[in-house]
């Protein structure tokens, strides 16, 4: 029940760019200021989530090198190197200031993006962030290990697109060649430098990045926000659309006025 490279969502136009002989794909929708969006470990995924967002903003979701049908990145030889890249393409796109959400693994890179382009930055979130953490070994690799994983209400979801088996065997490889790059003795340090007002939401059902990890990145972020999400698991965007939409929305208008500025809270229902 991965969704690597479903049909786009409605209102979300399918595009690509060739950024120095690296061709990146993504999907976008919308007007206004722009919020730039990094999956995670499951690829490319346009939710619900997605869709309100692009009814305020100009929503560009990314696919990283290597996911779906986009072409490794040989260059990504770390984190750090594959966020470098992704700067490159938001470079080509010129679209000035904009924010930025990282997903699960994808917090990694977004992190990494924030720390090398932090004055292009108006805002960063991050949903159940698999980033400042000991190690990866949480993180499923195929889809069969994830279903259960990423979910709270798997009967919710709808039935993800058939995968051909050269792209999946490509993905599942791509993904266990990242949780090897997920130790990252650099990141934590360098986090102490980001002053962009950030959020980070957790589920309070996720097993892969867990509510207790929260305080980590409270503690590493000067301007770090936290909110819990009720009922949701590692999937925010996909459990709960609705409820993570209206408090990213929320924080990406108010950002240093947030409601719950430097503070814990509780989304439910």
């Amino acid at each position: 029940m991965v969704e690597t490279d479903a049909m786009p969502a409605a209102g979300f136009a399918d595009r690509q760019l060739e950024v120095e002989d690296l061709r990146i794909r993504y999907r976008e929708a919308g007007q206004g200021d722009a919020v730039v969006c990094i999956h995670g470990a499951y690829g490319m995924r346009v939710s619900r989530m997605h869709e309100l967002l692009a009814a305020g903003y100009r929503v560009i979701v990314f696919e990283l090198p290597g996911f779906g049908e986009s072409p490794p990145d040989p260059a990504a030889t770390s984190m750090r190197l594959l966020a470098a890249s992704m700067n490159r393409a938001l470079c080509a796109l010129k679209l000035g200031k904009y924010s930025l959400i990282g997903a699960g693994i994808g917090a990694k890179v977004a992190l990494w993006m924030a720390l090398e382009q932090a004055d292009r930055l108006r805002a960063l979130v991050l949903l159940g962030p698999v980033a400042v953490v000991a190690d990866a070994s949480s993180v499923p690799i195929t889809p069969a290990q994830a279903i259960d994983l990423l979910y709270a209400h798997p009967e919710r979801q709808a039935p993800a697109p058939t995968q051909s088996d050269a792209v999946r065997a490509r993905q599942e490889a791509l993904l266990a060649r990242m949780k090897a790059l997920m130790r990252d003795p650099d990141l934590p340090s360098r986090l102490r430098e980001l002053t962009v007002p950030s959020l980070a939401l957790f589920g309070t059902k996720d097993r892969i990045a867990p509510p207790d990890d929260a305080r980590l990145y409270r503690d590493l972020m000067p301007k770090c926000n936290l909110i819990f999400v009720y009922d949701a698991a590692h999937a925010l965007d996909a459990d709960r659309p609705e409820a993570v939409a209206e408090v990213v929305a929320d924080f990406l208008k108010r950002q240093d006025q947030f409601l719950v500025a430097a503070e814990s809270a509780l989304i439910h229902p």
